[in-house]
Protein backbone atom coordinates (compact mmCIF):
# COMPACT_ATOMS: atom_id res chain seq x y z
CA UNK A 1 0.00 0.00 0.00
CA UNK A 2 1.57 3.38 -0.70
CA UNK A 3 1.45 5.94 2.02
CA UNK A 4 0.07 9.07 1.58
CA UNK A 5 3.40 11.49 1.44
CA UNK A 6 4.69 8.54 -1.33
CA UNK A 7 1.51 9.09 -3.15
CA UNK A 8 1.93 12.72 -2.90
CA UNK A 9 5.48 12.61 -4.35
CA UNK A 10 4.44 10.81 -6.77
CA UNK A 11 1.99 13.62 -7.68
CA UNK A 12 4.56 15.52 -7.92
CA UNK A 13 6.48 13.94 -9.98
CA UNK A 14 3.62 13.61 -12.99
CA UNK A 15 3.11 17.08 -13.05
CA UNK A 16 6.35 18.23 -13.30
CA UNK A 17 6.65 15.30 -15.90
CA UNK A 18 3.28 17.12 -17.55
CA UNK A 19 5.21 20.66 -16.92
CA UNK A 20 7.78 19.34 -19.44
CA UNK A 21 5.21 18.38 -22.29
CA UNK A 22 3.81 21.65 -21.42
CA UNK A 23 6.49 23.44 -21.98
CA UNK A 24 6.70 21.38 -25.73
CA UNK A 25 3.43 22.80 -26.06
CA UNK A 26 3.55 26.03 -25.38
CA UNK A 27 6.46 26.53 -27.63
CA UNK A 28 4.15 25.26 -30.80
CA UNK A 29 1.47 27.69 -30.35
CA UNK A 30 3.66 30.59 -29.16
CA UNK A 31 5.07 29.80 -33.03
CA UNK A 32 2.09 29.55 -34.36
CA UNK A 33 0.57 32.86 -32.73
CA UNK A 34 3.35 34.92 -34.20
CA UNK A 35 2.60 33.55 -37.92
CA UNK A 36 -1.46 34.18 -37.78
CA UNK A 37 -4.13 36.34 -36.47
CA UNK A 38 -5.99 34.89 -33.40
CA UNK A 39 -7.82 32.00 -34.46
CA UNK A 40 -10.42 29.37 -32.03
CA UNK A 41 -8.89 26.30 -33.66
CA UNK A 42 -5.57 27.59 -32.00
CA UNK A 43 -7.24 26.93 -28.82
CA UNK A 44 -9.21 23.69 -30.13
CA UNK A 45 -5.35 22.09 -31.05
CA UNK A 46 -3.26 23.18 -28.22
CA UNK A 47 -5.88 21.77 -25.77
CA UNK A 48 -5.68 18.67 -27.98
CA UNK A 49 -2.07 18.70 -27.47
CA UNK A 50 -2.42 18.81 -23.77
CA UNK A 51 -5.27 16.12 -23.60
CA UNK A 52 -2.52 14.20 -25.99
CA UNK A 53 0.35 14.69 -23.43
CA UNK A 54 -2.16 13.35 -20.65
CA UNK A 55 -2.66 10.11 -22.67
CA UNK A 56 0.93 9.51 -23.00
CA UNK A 57 2.00 9.93 -19.47
CA UNK A 58 -0.82 7.42 -18.14
CA UNK A 59 -0.01 5.13 -20.75
CA UNK A 60 3.71 5.16 -19.57
CA UNK A 61 2.50 4.85 -15.87
CA UNK A 62 1.07 1.23 -16.79
CA UNK A 63 5.22 -0.12 -17.35
CA UNK A 64 7.09 -1.24 -14.63
CA UNK A 65 10.51 0.21 -13.98
CA UNK A 66 12.95 -1.51 -16.15
CA UNK A 67 15.02 -0.76 -19.53
CA UNK A 68 11.71 -1.25 -21.87
CA UNK A 69 10.00 1.80 -19.92
CA UNK A 70 12.75 4.19 -20.14
CA UNK A 71 12.83 3.24 -23.78
CA UNK A 72 8.92 4.08 -23.94
CA UNK A 73 9.70 7.11 -21.58
CA UNK A 74 12.09 8.99 -23.97
CA UNK A 75 10.97 7.68 -27.19
CA UNK A 76 7.03 8.93 -26.47
CA UNK A 77 8.03 12.42 -25.70
CA UNK A 78 10.79 12.57 -28.81
CA UNK A 79 7.23 11.62 -30.87
CA UNK A 80 5.04 14.20 -29.10
CA UNK A 81 7.54 16.74 -29.80
CA UNK A 82 8.00 15.65 -33.57
CA UNK A 83 4.21 15.76 -33.32
CA UNK A 84 4.38 19.35 -32.37
CA UNK A 85 7.05 20.44 -34.73
CA UNK A 86 5.13 18.76 -37.56
CA UNK A 87 2.02 20.66 -36.97
CA UNK A 88 3.81 23.53 -36.78
CA UNK A 89 5.82 23.92 -39.58
CA UNK A 90 2.79 22.84 -41.32
CA UNK A 91 0.89 25.72 -40.16
CA UNK A 92 3.97 28.08 -40.76
CA UNK A 93 3.54 27.47 -44.46
CA UNK A 94 -0.05 26.88 -44.84
CA UNK A 95 -1.85 28.70 -42.06
CA UNK A 96 -3.82 25.74 -41.24
CA UNK A 97 -3.92 22.12 -39.53
CA UNK A 98 -2.96 19.06 -41.09
CA UNK A 99 -6.18 16.91 -42.84
CA UNK A 100 -6.89 13.13 -44.12
CA UNK A 101 -6.03 15.16 -47.64
CA UNK A 102 -2.92 16.63 -46.20
CA UNK A 103 -1.44 13.13 -45.36
CA UNK A 104 -3.62 11.33 -48.40
CA UNK A 105 -0.93 13.42 -50.75
CA UNK A 106 2.22 12.39 -48.19
CA UNK A 107 1.47 8.58 -48.86
CA UNK A 108 1.06 9.57 -52.29
CA UNK A 109 4.30 11.46 -52.43
CA UNK A 110 7.88 10.31 -54.15
CA UNK A 111 10.66 10.92 -52.13
CA UNK A 112 11.61 13.71 -54.68
CA UNK A 113 8.38 15.46 -54.52
CA UNK A 114 8.89 14.92 -50.32
CA UNK A 115 12.61 16.80 -50.70
CA UNK A 116 11.45 19.61 -53.67
CA UNK A 117 9.04 20.24 -51.12
CA UNK A 118 11.15 20.76 -48.19
CA UNK A 119 12.98 22.87 -50.13
CA UNK A 120 10.56 24.79 -52.11
CA UNK A 121 8.60 26.26 -49.03
CA UNK A 122 12.31 26.37 -46.60
CA UNK A 123 12.54 29.99 -44.91
CA UNK A 124 14.40 31.62 -42.18
CA UNK A 125 11.50 31.74 -39.42
CA UNK A 126 11.45 27.43 -39.97
CA UNK A 127 15.23 27.42 -39.89
CA UNK A 128 14.76 29.43 -36.84
CA UNK A 129 11.94 27.36 -35.02
CA UNK A 130 13.72 24.18 -36.02
CA UNK A 131 16.71 25.46 -34.44
CA UNK A 132 14.88 26.71 -31.06
CA UNK A 133 13.02 23.44 -31.47
CA UNK A 134 16.45 21.25 -31.06
CA UNK A 135 17.64 23.36 -27.99
CA UNK A 136 14.25 22.57 -26.43
CA UNK A 137 14.31 18.70 -26.60
CA UNK A 138 17.94 18.27 -25.45
CA UNK A 139 17.08 20.62 -22.28
CA UNK A 140 14.03 19.06 -22.23
CA UNK A 141 15.76 15.72 -22.10
CA UNK A 142 17.79 16.79 -19.64
CA UNK A 143 14.89 17.65 -17.25
CA UNK A 144 13.57 14.17 -17.82
CA UNK A 145 16.29 12.44 -16.86
CA UNK A 146 16.16 13.81 -13.50
CA UNK A 147 12.50 12.96 -13.56
CA UNK A 148 12.22 9.46 -14.33
CA UNK A 149 14.14 7.73 -11.16
CA UNK A 150 11.63 9.60 -9.28
CA UNK A 151 8.90 7.80 -10.69
CA UNK A 152 7.22 5.30 -8.83
CA UNK A 153 5.22 2.06 -9.67
CA UNK A 154 1.38 1.98 -9.70
CA UNK A 155 -0.49 -0.12 -7.38
CA UNK A 156 -3.35 -2.26 -9.16
CA UNK A 157 -5.96 0.04 -7.98
CA UNK A 158 -4.16 3.41 -9.55
CA UNK A 159 -4.38 0.96 -12.88
CA UNK A 160 -7.76 1.02 -13.32
CA UNK A 161 -8.26 4.34 -12.56
CA UNK A 162 -5.59 5.28 -15.14
CA UNK A 163 -7.46 3.06 -17.70
CA UNK A 164 -10.46 4.81 -16.84
CA UNK A 165 -8.94 8.05 -17.42
CA UNK A 166 -7.87 7.21 -20.38
CA UNK A 167 -11.16 5.88 -21.77
CA UNK A 168 -12.98 9.09 -20.47
CA UNK A 169 -9.91 11.79 -22.24
CA UNK A 170 -10.44 9.26 -25.76
CA UNK A 171 -14.44 9.77 -25.59
CA UNK A 172 -14.07 13.48 -24.67
CA UNK A 173 -11.47 14.50 -27.50
CA UNK A 174 -14.17 11.90 -29.67
CA UNK A 175 -17.10 13.43 -29.18
CA UNK A 176 -15.43 17.07 -29.33
CA UNK A 177 -13.84 16.04 -32.36
CA UNK A 178 -10.54 17.20 -30.63
CA UNK A 179 -8.91 14.00 -31.78
CA UNK A 180 -9.33 15.48 -35.35
CA UNK A 181 -6.02 17.74 -34.38
CA UNK A 182 -4.44 14.87 -33.30
CA UNK A 183 -1.26 14.39 -36.40
CA UNK A 184 -0.85 11.14 -35.01
CA UNK A 185 -4.59 9.77 -34.99
CA UNK A 186 -5.02 11.21 -38.98
CA UNK A 187 -1.57 9.93 -39.82
CA UNK A 188 -2.97 6.25 -38.47
CA UNK A 189 -6.29 6.60 -39.81
CA UNK A 190 -5.05 7.92 -43.49
CA UNK A 191 -2.79 5.51 -43.69
CA UNK A 192 -6.11 2.54 -43.56
CA UNK A 193 -7.94 4.22 -45.94
CA UNK A 194 -5.28 4.75 -48.07
CA UNK A 195 -4.44 1.54 -47.91
CA UNK A 196 -7.72 0.15 -48.66
CA UNK A 197 -7.85 2.55 -51.71
CA UNK A 198 -4.99 1.14 -53.04
CA UNK A 199 -6.16 -2.34 -52.93
CA UNK A 200 -9.15 -1.55 -54.26
CA UNK A 201 -7.15 0.15 -57.74
CA UNK A 202 -5.69 -3.42 -58.37
CA UNK A 203 -8.64 -3.75 -60.07
CA UNK A 204 -6.87 -1.73 -63.18
CA UNK A 205 -3.82 -3.95 -63.33
CA UNK A 206 -5.79 -7.11 -63.52
CA UNK A 207 -9.12 -6.23 -65.38
CA UNK A 208 -7.77 -4.44 -68.66
CA UNK A 209 -11.59 -3.64 -70.19
CA UNK A 210 -13.33 -3.64 -67.29
CA UNK A 211 -17.05 -4.32 -66.67
CA UNK A 212 -18.47 -2.23 -69.15
CA UNK A 213 -21.54 -3.58 -70.46
CA UNK A 214 -23.82 -2.71 -73.58
CA UNK A 215 -21.17 -0.72 -75.60
CA UNK A 216 -21.05 0.72 -78.66
CA UNK A 217 -18.70 2.46 -80.69
CA UNK A 218 -19.27 5.21 -83.81
CA UNK A 219 -18.28 3.78 -86.50
CA UNK A 220 -15.26 5.24 -88.86
CA UNK A 221 -13.51 4.32 -91.62
CA UNK A 222 -10.55 6.60 -90.53
CA UNK A 223 -7.48 6.14 -88.57
CA UNK A 224 -8.41 7.35 -84.85
CA UNK A 225 -5.31 9.34 -83.00
CA UNK A 226 -6.95 10.24 -79.47
CA UNK A 227 -4.58 11.93 -77.08
CA UNK A 228 -5.24 13.47 -73.56
CA UNK A 229 -2.45 15.55 -72.34
CA UNK A 230 -2.61 16.12 -68.41
CA UNK A 231 -0.73 18.89 -66.95
CA UNK A 232 0.52 19.09 -63.50
CA UNK A 233 -0.49 22.76 -61.09
CA UNK A 234 -1.14 25.07 -63.78
CA UNK A 235 -3.57 27.44 -63.14
CA UNK A 236 -5.71 29.27 -66.30
CA UNK A 237 -4.93 32.45 -64.86
CA UNK A 238 -1.27 32.58 -65.65
CA UNK A 239 -1.93 31.88 -69.41
CA UNK A 240 -1.87 34.43 -72.00
CA UNK A 241 -4.13 32.82 -74.03
CA UNK A 242 -7.19 33.53 -71.28
CA UNK A 243 -6.50 37.07 -70.72
CA UNK A 244 -3.05 36.81 -68.39
CA UNK A 245 -1.20 40.15 -69.11
CA UNK A 246 2.37 38.60 -69.63
CA UNK A 247 2.61 36.48 -73.11
CA UNK A 248 2.83 33.21 -71.52
CA UNK A 249 1.39 31.18 -74.27
CA UNK A 250 2.83 32.56 -77.56
CA UNK A 251 2.58 29.11 -79.70
CA UNK A 252 -0.44 28.03 -78.20
CA UNK A 253 -2.10 31.57 -79.32
CA UNK A 254 -0.94 31.05 -82.42
CA UNK A 255 -3.26 28.85 -83.06
CA UNK A 256 -6.07 30.00 -81.04
CA UNK A 257 -8.69 29.48 -84.15
CA UNK A 258 -7.65 26.21 -83.89
CA UNK A 259 -8.40 25.81 -80.28
CA UNK A 260 -11.65 25.73 -78.57
CA UNK A 261 -10.82 27.08 -74.78
CA UNK A 262 -13.24 26.84 -72.03
CA UNK A 263 -13.53 29.43 -70.04
CA UNK A 264 -15.24 28.05 -66.64
CA UNK A 265 -13.48 24.68 -65.63
CA UNK A 266 -12.51 23.58 -62.75
CA UNK A 267 -10.99 20.55 -60.84
CA UNK A 268 -12.74 18.42 -58.47
CA UNK A 269 -9.56 18.59 -55.31
CA UNK A 270 -6.13 20.65 -55.54
CA UNK A 271 -3.77 17.61 -55.45
CA UNK A 272 -3.22 14.93 -58.09
CA UNK A 273 -4.00 11.78 -56.83
CA UNK A 274 -7.42 13.05 -55.63
CA UNK A 275 -8.07 15.04 -59.01
CA UNK A 276 -6.84 12.37 -61.13
CA UNK A 277 -8.39 9.33 -59.88
CA UNK A 278 -11.86 11.14 -60.70
CA UNK A 279 -10.38 12.69 -64.00
CA UNK A 280 -9.97 8.92 -65.89
CA UNK A 281 -12.64 6.98 -63.80
CA UNK A 282 -16.37 6.71 -62.99
CA UNK A 283 -15.61 8.59 -59.79
CA UNK A 284 -16.93 12.21 -58.67
CA UNK A 285 -18.71 13.66 -55.93
CA UNK A 286 -21.74 12.05 -55.81
CA UNK A 287 -20.30 8.68 -56.48
CA UNK A 288 -16.78 9.45 -54.89
CA UNK A 289 -16.42 5.60 -54.22
CA UNK A 290 -16.73 4.80 -58.01
CA UNK A 291 -13.04 5.55 -58.15
CA UNK A 292 -12.46 1.24 -58.87
CA UNK A 293 -15.61 0.88 -61.09
CA UNK A 294 -14.07 2.13 -64.17
CA UNK A 295 -11.86 3.95 -66.35
CA UNK A 296 -11.42 5.45 -69.64
CA UNK A 297 -8.70 3.64 -70.08
CA UNK A 298 -10.66 0.07 -69.42
CA UNK A 299 -13.29 1.96 -72.05
CA UNK A 300 -10.87 2.36 -74.71
CA UNK A 301 -9.15 -1.37 -74.67
CA UNK A 302 -12.81 -2.96 -74.00
CA UNK A 303 -14.04 -1.14 -77.89
CA UNK A 304 -10.51 -2.06 -79.34
CA UNK A 305 -7.82 0.66 -78.81
CA UNK A 306 -4.59 0.46 -78.29
CA UNK A 307 -3.96 2.57 -75.01
CA UNK A 308 -0.78 3.95 -74.19
CA UNK A 309 0.62 6.22 -71.16
CA UNK A 310 3.63 8.00 -71.47
CA UNK A 311 4.92 10.09 -68.35
CA UNK A 312 7.13 12.04 -66.99
CA UNK A 313 6.74 11.42 -63.04
CA UNK A 314 8.07 8.80 -61.59
CA UNK A 315 6.19 5.49 -60.19
CA UNK A 316 6.26 5.97 -56.93
CA UNK A 317 9.43 3.36 -55.77
CA UNK A 318 8.88 -0.05 -54.69
CA UNK A 319 5.51 1.35 -54.14
CA UNK A 320 2.68 2.21 -56.62
CA UNK A 321 0.92 5.43 -56.06
CA UNK A 322 -3.22 4.85 -56.73
CA UNK A 323 -2.04 7.19 -60.16
CA UNK A 324 0.13 4.44 -61.41
CA UNK A 325 -1.72 1.79 -60.66
CA UNK A 326 -4.49 3.71 -62.67
CA UNK A 327 -2.50 3.57 -65.27
CA UNK A 328 -1.36 -0.01 -65.53
CA UNK A 329 -4.43 -0.86 -67.32
CA UNK A 330 -2.78 0.47 -70.64
CA UNK A 331 -1.16 -1.61 -73.09
CA UNK A 332 2.07 0.39 -72.88
CA UNK A 333 3.42 2.28 -70.13
CA UNK A 334 6.40 3.90 -69.86
CA UNK A 335 7.87 6.41 -67.31
CA UNK A 336 10.55 8.48 -68.45
CA UNK A 337 11.73 10.17 -64.76
CA UNK A 338 13.31 7.12 -62.69
CA UNK A 339 16.08 9.09 -60.52
CA UNK A 340 15.86 9.93 -57.00
CA UNK A 341 15.00 12.55 -54.63
CA UNK A 342 15.23 15.69 -57.00
CA UNK A 343 18.50 14.61 -58.68
CA UNK A 344 15.80 14.19 -61.49
CA UNK A 345 15.28 17.59 -63.89
CA UNK A 346 13.87 15.52 -66.77
CA UNK A 347 11.64 18.06 -68.92
CA UNK A 348 8.31 17.42 -70.40
CA UNK A 349 10.01 17.72 -73.86
CA UNK A 350 11.40 14.08 -73.65
CA UNK A 351 7.93 12.89 -73.96
CA UNK A 352 7.88 14.36 -77.44
CA UNK A 353 10.37 11.47 -79.07
CA UNK A 354 8.25 8.82 -77.14
CA UNK A 355 5.12 10.21 -78.74
CA UNK A 356 6.39 10.19 -82.07
CA UNK A 357 7.14 6.86 -81.65
CA UNK A 358 3.93 6.20 -80.75
CA UNK A 359 2.68 7.44 -83.62
CA UNK A 360 4.75 5.98 -86.27
CA UNK A 361 4.95 2.76 -85.13
CA UNK A 362 1.61 1.49 -83.61
CA UNK A 363 -0.11 -0.61 -86.23
CA UNK A 364 -3.32 -0.19 -84.59
CA UNK A 365 -6.22 1.44 -86.21
CA UNK A 366 -7.74 3.23 -82.91
CA UNK A 367 -5.00 5.30 -80.74
CA UNK A 368 -5.45 6.10 -77.03
CA UNK A 369 -2.72 8.10 -75.72
CA UNK A 370 -2.68 9.66 -71.90
CA UNK A 371 0.67 11.96 -71.87
CA UNK A 372 1.35 13.00 -68.25
CA UNK A 373 3.27 16.33 -68.37
CA UNK A 374 5.19 17.33 -64.84
CA UNK A 375 4.16 20.89 -65.94
CA UNK A 376 4.09 23.82 -63.87
CA UNK A 377 5.14 21.59 -60.57
CA UNK A 378 7.25 23.37 -57.87
CA UNK A 379 10.07 23.93 -58.32
CA UNK A 380 9.22 26.21 -60.95
CA UNK A 381 13.04 27.33 -61.99
CA UNK A 382 13.68 22.94 -62.42
CA UNK A 383 10.78 22.90 -65.59
CA UNK A 384 12.27 24.73 -68.21
CA UNK A 385 15.52 25.25 -70.01
CA UNK A 386 17.72 28.66 -69.58
CA UNK A 387 16.40 29.45 -73.45
CA UNK A 388 13.08 29.83 -71.84
CA UNK A 389 14.09 32.16 -68.65
CA UNK A 390 12.56 35.27 -70.60
CA UNK A 391 10.18 36.28 -67.73
CA UNK A 392 12.55 38.20 -64.97
CA UNK A 393 10.96 41.31 -64.29
CA UNK A 394 8.68 43.16 -62.13
CA UNK A 395 5.64 41.20 -61.35
CA UNK A 396 1.91 41.79 -60.78
CA UNK A 397 1.15 40.18 -57.35
CA UNK A 398 -0.80 41.25 -54.49
CA UNK A 399 1.72 40.35 -52.21
CA UNK A 400 5.30 42.14 -52.64
CA UNK A 401 9.04 40.77 -51.83
CA UNK A 402 11.68 39.05 -53.60
CA UNK A 403 10.30 35.88 -53.19
CA UNK A 404 7.36 36.53 -54.35
CA UNK A 405 8.77 38.13 -57.66
CA UNK A 406 10.97 34.68 -58.00
CA UNK A 407 8.59 32.65 -57.80
CA UNK A 408 6.26 34.11 -60.36
CA UNK A 409 8.99 34.56 -62.73
CA UNK A 410 10.03 31.05 -62.45
CA UNK A 411 6.49 30.16 -62.32
CA UNK A 412 5.97 32.14 -65.19
CA UNK A 413 8.48 30.92 -67.51
CA UNK A 414 6.98 27.23 -66.82
CA UNK A 415 3.93 28.40 -68.46
CA UNK A 416 5.48 29.70 -71.36
CA UNK A 417 7.71 25.97 -71.86
CA UNK A 418 4.35 24.04 -71.04
CA UNK A 419 2.84 26.18 -73.83
CA UNK A 420 5.93 24.89 -76.09
CA UNK A 421 5.54 21.64 -75.31
CA UNK A 422 1.54 21.41 -75.60
CA UNK A 423 1.79 23.57 -79.06
CA UNK A 424 4.75 20.62 -80.09
CA UNK A 425 1.86 18.02 -79.24
CA UNK A 426 -0.70 18.94 -81.29
CA UNK A 427 1.69 19.83 -84.31
CA UNK A 428 2.87 15.94 -83.97
CA UNK A 429 -0.79 14.71 -83.56
CA UNK A 430 -1.82 17.11 -86.51
CA UNK A 431 1.12 15.59 -88.74
CA UNK A 432 -0.60 12.04 -88.86
CA UNK A 433 -3.35 13.54 -90.65
CA UNK A 434 -6.00 11.14 -88.90
CA UNK A 435 -9.21 11.49 -87.22
CA UNK A 436 -7.61 12.65 -84.07
CA UNK A 437 -8.41 15.51 -81.16
CA UNK A 438 -5.81 16.43 -78.18
CA UNK A 439 -7.32 17.45 -75.50
CA UNK A 440 -5.21 19.10 -72.74
CA UNK A 441 -6.28 20.38 -69.40
CA UNK A 442 -4.03 20.70 -65.96
CA UNK A 443 -4.96 17.89 -62.64
CA UNK A 444 -5.55 20.84 -60.24
CA UNK A 445 -4.39 25.25 -60.45
CA UNK A 446 -1.77 26.49 -58.15
CA UNK A 447 -1.67 29.81 -55.87
CA UNK A 448 0.45 32.33 -56.84
CA UNK A 449 0.25 35.12 -54.13
CA UNK A 450 -2.80 36.44 -55.48
CA UNK A 451 -5.42 35.62 -52.41
CA UNK A 452 -2.68 34.36 -49.88
CA UNK A 453 0.93 35.07 -49.58
CA UNK A 454 1.97 31.95 -50.50
CA UNK A 455 2.88 29.38 -54.42
CA UNK A 456 1.53 25.93 -54.36
CA UNK A 457 -1.21 23.85 -53.63
CA UNK A 458 -3.41 22.99 -50.79
CA UNK A 459 -7.05 21.70 -49.82
CA UNK A 460 -6.56 22.92 -46.62
CA UNK A 461 -6.59 26.36 -47.46
CA UNK A 462 -8.37 26.48 -50.79
CA UNK A 463 -8.46 29.60 -52.79
CA UNK A 464 -9.70 29.76 -56.37
CA UNK A 465 -6.40 29.65 -58.28
CA UNK A 466 -5.74 26.45 -57.05
CA UNK A 467 -8.82 24.98 -58.81
CA UNK A 468 -9.54 27.16 -62.03
CA UNK A 469 -7.43 25.20 -64.67
CA UNK A 470 -6.86 25.48 -68.60
CA UNK A 471 -9.25 23.08 -71.04
CA UNK A 472 -8.59 23.38 -74.37
CA UNK A 473 -9.02 21.16 -77.54
CA UNK A 474 -8.01 20.72 -80.98
CA UNK A 475 -9.73 18.37 -83.22
CA UNK A 476 -8.41 17.62 -86.98
CA UNK A 477 -10.84 18.23 -89.89
CA UNK A 478 -11.65 14.54 -90.23
CA UNK A 479 -12.65 14.56 -86.53
CA UNK A 480 -15.23 17.07 -86.52
CA UNK A 481 -16.62 15.66 -89.39
CA UNK A 482 -16.93 12.44 -88.08
CA UNK A 483 -17.90 13.00 -84.29
CA UNK A 484 -20.28 16.82 -84.00
CA UNK A 485 -20.00 17.74 -80.42
CA UNK A 486 -21.99 20.88 -79.15
CA UNK A 487 -19.88 23.88 -78.60
CA UNK A 488 -19.98 26.25 -75.39
CA UNK A 489 -17.30 27.35 -74.04
CA UNK A 490 -19.02 29.28 -71.27
CA UNK A 491 -20.23 26.08 -69.51
CA UNK A 492 -19.67 25.53 -65.78
CA UNK A 493 -18.04 22.56 -65.53
CA UNK A 494 -15.94 20.30 -63.26
CA UNK A 495 -13.34 17.81 -64.18
CA UNK A 496 -14.74 14.79 -62.09
CA UNK A 497 -17.09 14.16 -64.77
CA UNK A 498 -13.82 13.96 -67.48
CA UNK A 499 -14.54 10.29 -68.25
CA UNK A 500 -18.19 11.07 -69.89
CA UNK A 501 -16.55 13.57 -71.95
CA UNK A 502 -13.99 11.19 -72.80
CA UNK A 503 -16.00 8.78 -74.11
CA UNK A 504 -18.23 11.40 -75.91
CA UNK A 505 -15.53 12.85 -77.95
CA UNK A 506 -14.23 9.28 -79.22
CA UNK A 507 -17.33 7.99 -80.17
CA UNK A 508 -18.12 5.67 -77.29
CA UNK A 509 -21.75 4.71 -76.06
CA UNK A 510 -22.23 2.54 -72.64
CA UNK A 511 -24.39 2.07 -69.94
CA UNK A 512 -22.38 3.89 -67.76
CA UNK A 513 -21.76 6.60 -70.35
CA UNK A 514 -23.52 9.70 -68.83
CA UNK A 515 -23.89 12.53 -71.75
CA UNK A 516 -25.80 14.87 -69.58
CA UNK A 517 -22.20 14.62 -67.95
CA UNK A 518 -20.26 15.37 -71.31
CA UNK A 519 -19.33 19.40 -71.87
CA UNK A 520 -19.29 18.37 -75.47
CA UNK A 521 -23.02 17.09 -75.74
CA UNK A 522 -25.89 18.95 -76.59
CA UNK A 523 -28.00 17.50 -73.79
CA UNK A 524 -25.28 18.65 -71.51
CA UNK A 525 -26.80 19.56 -67.70
CA UNK A 526 -24.61 22.10 -65.46
CA UNK A 527 -24.81 20.86 -62.12
CA UNK A 528 -23.72 22.17 -58.74
CA UNK A 529 -19.88 22.00 -57.95
CA UNK A 530 -19.35 20.85 -54.85
CA UNK A 531 -15.74 21.21 -53.13
CA UNK A 532 -14.38 20.47 -50.05
CA UNK A 533 -17.38 18.21 -49.28
CA UNK A 534 -20.02 20.31 -49.00
CA UNK A 535 -18.86 23.74 -50.65
CA UNK A 536 -20.74 25.16 -53.41
CA UNK A 537 -17.72 26.55 -55.64
CA UNK A 538 -19.67 29.27 -57.50
CA UNK A 539 -20.97 30.23 -54.23
CA UNK A 540 -17.84 30.20 -52.22
CA UNK A 541 -15.39 32.05 -55.19
CA UNK A 542 -17.34 33.27 -58.21
CA UNK A 543 -19.49 34.94 -56.51
CA UNK A 544 -16.89 37.14 -55.30
CA UNK A 545 -15.24 37.99 -58.48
Amino acid sequence: MISKVTYTSNLKTIISLFLVYFSVAILGLIAITIHSDFDILLLFNFFESIFFSVLIILFISFFKKSKFKRLIYYLFFTVFLFNIYIETVYFIIYRSYFSPSSIFLFFDSNPQEATGFLSFYFSTPLLIFTCIVLIVYFLCLKQLQLIYPQLIAQNKKNYIYSFSLILLLLGFMRITKLIDYNFPYLFIRSSIIYQNESKEFDVYKNNKNGNFKNIQKTLSNDKEVYVLVLGESTTKSHLGIYGYDRPTTPQLSLKKDELLLFHDVISPHTYSVGSVTKLLTLGNYETPVATNQGSIIQLANAVGFETFWLSNQRPLGPYESLITKLSASSDYTKFITTAIARHSKTLDEALLSDLEIVLKESQSNKIFIVLHLIGTHHDYEDRYPASFDVFNGEVSSNYKSKEVKEKINHYDNAVLYNDFVVSAIIEKVKSTNTNSFVLYLSDHGEELYRDRNMAGHNEDTPTQSMYEIPFMLWQSEQHKNNQTIDIDINRRYMTDDLFHSLADLMGIQSGRVNYKRSIFSNIFEERTRIILDSIDYDTAFKSKE
